[in-house]
């Protein structure tokens, strides 16, 4: 920014008018070997015998702008299985139908509930249940396309994220089979072996409706506890 810097020194001693003097600014610094730092500048015009002295002082803020992005990943992540959390859901869905309307491509939100989780946490333990969770967790983002998302809704329950859809309906129908069969492969912790299943709800979003990402979520929830009453661990549409 050395030439920004010139020129707004030139403009400040021609014309008195300044952007940046007395304010703490954020900038990325650099250093001799050419690699770089986030900085907080402040920057001083001392008049001093009718001459501008300017003052400038540099202070480097990695662990500030560390504990910044730890601080905000956390806020937005599940501690246990280190998925995006609820509080981040609704703005990954936004940001999605975004891209669904440029691209004019369908997207899925699929509802997910593990069927059998409550019997593993009375039989062998919250630490199976966490364990249950964190296979489940990798599970689920090992079998999507990094164009999807996984999200850790609460408790034993998971929101996927199904974009660029080019078959629709039947591809996220495809996926969500995939998802159940997955899911019930015996889990093993330690000696012993847990088993689970899921009852997914599944909904789609086309380009240009007027469906919220609320109301997609509601939607999909629904069709999960559908799914819960024609007998768990199959895959319902609404």
């Amino acid at each position: 920014m050395r030439e920004a810097h010139r020129a707004g020194i030139k403009r400040y001693k021609a014309s008195g008018e300044h952007k940046v003097l007395n304010q703490r600014l954020e900038l990325l610094a650099l250093r001799r070997d050419g690699s770089v730092l986030p900085a907080e500048v402040r920057i001083r015009a001392l008049h001093i015998e009718g001459h501008v002295i300017f003052s400038a002082f540099l202070h480097d803020i990695t662990e500030r702008k560390q504990a910044e992005l730890k601080r905000e990943h956390e806020a937005g992540h599940d501690a246990l299985t280190g998925l995006p959390n609820r509080r981040t859901l609704f703005e990954l869905i936004t940001q999605a139908i975004a891209r669904a309307n440029r691209q004019r491509i369908p997207l899925a939100i699929v509802f997910l509930d593990l069927d059998g989780f409550k019997a593993v946490n009375d039989t062998q333990g919250h630490e199976a249940g966490d364990a249950v969770l964190c296979a489940v967790a990798q599970r689920l983002r090992q079998s999507v396309r990094d164009t999807d998302t996984v999200v850790r809704l609460a408790g034993d329950e998971f929101t996927l994220i199904l974009e660029f859809l080019g078959g629709g309906i039947q591809d996220a129908w495809q996926l969500a089979e995939k998802l159940l069969l997955r899911i019930q492969e015996p889990i093993f912790i330690g000696e012993n072996t847990a088993h689970v299943s899921a009852s997914i709800g599944l909904t789609l979003y086309l380009p240009g409706s007027e469906t919220t990402p609320n109301q997609l979520v509601s939607t999909a929830d629904a069709a999960m506890y559908e799914a819960k009453r024609a007998g768990k661990s199959r895959v319902c549409v609404q």
